[in-house]
């Protein structure tokens, strides 16, 4: 588990003004539940993550780790190098490794019979899986993982979506991801947060309970459109900084 006590974040804008990104956050992300955090570009989501794994420091608040093994951060961006293969992009860094265990983080990752191949700087979902197998083979007990569909094709989306799901529920591998996609967040997630932005603030935590098909037909479900209304009305609620025009709905 990992909880957030009014964990808040401020900065110094090119005016140098004090701005405050987000503020007063109190949640909690269950270690083997996928959680999404929903909110419109700038909220401070990127921020977030950055400060649960390290890369940043909030300016206020405090964090509790209770996770069985190290998280790990996947930025938005792609992170492997086009000079190396799969399996070297996969190694990097990595001094000591298990070669069943690295041929398992292949396999579930879907890159089994691709690991001499050099990463396509265009196949963004290829590169995404490769990211997901360096964390399996360090052995990852929960995810970070940023805005990772939004440039993809919709082929590669639906795919990862799957793959996501099929790693928690087999390895009961925890996840935080954050979107602006609001049909992404529901289906891949357990459980959902809705956040505004200036400041950055939950307004609304989510149990999504529908059943999910192991296909796209949950998309149709009346269940699924429900829960897309009343989400797309909980940010209507809000100002026109809030409003939906960035966000995929």
């Amino acid at each position: 588990m990992i909880e957030l006590i009014n964990l808040g974040k401020t900065y110094i804008d090119e005016q140098g003004f004090r701005k405050v990104l987000f503020k007063g956050l109190n949640c909690e992300f269950k270690a083997d539940k996928i959680t999404s955090i929903l909110a419109p570009v700038g909220a401070g989501k990127s921020s977030l993550l950055k400060i649960l794994c390290g890369l940043e420091e909030p300016t206020e608040g405090e964090i509790r780790y209770e996770l069985p093994a190290p998280l790990i951060y996947i930025p938005s961006a792609p992170s492997s190098y086009p000079w190396l293969n799969v399996q070297e992009n996969i190694l990097f860094g990595l001094k000591k490794y298990d070669k069943e265990e690295l041929q398992n983080a292949i396999k579930l990752s879907g890159l089994e019979g691709y690991e001499t191949h050099a990463p396509d700087n265009n196949s963004l979902g290829f590169r995404f899986r490769i990211s997901i197998a360096r964390a399996l083979i360090r052995k990852s007990g929960f995810l970070l993982i940023d805005e990772p569909f939004i440039k993809m094709d919709y082929r590669s989306k639906a795919e990862l979506y799957f793959l996501l799901r099929k790693l928690n529920k087999e390895l009961n591998l925890g996840m935080l991801i954050t979107t602006s996609n609001i049909n992404e967040a529901i289906f891949l997630s357990d459980v959902l947060f809705l956040m505004k932005k200036s400041p950055g603030e939950i307004i609304r935590k989510i149990d999504v309970a529908i059943a999910k098909e192991e296909n796209l037909d949950t998309f149709k479900s009346e269940e699924f459109a429900e829960l897309r209304k009343n989400v797309i009305n909980e940010f209507k609620k809000l100002d026109a900084e809030n409003l939906l025009a960035n966000m995929l709905v």
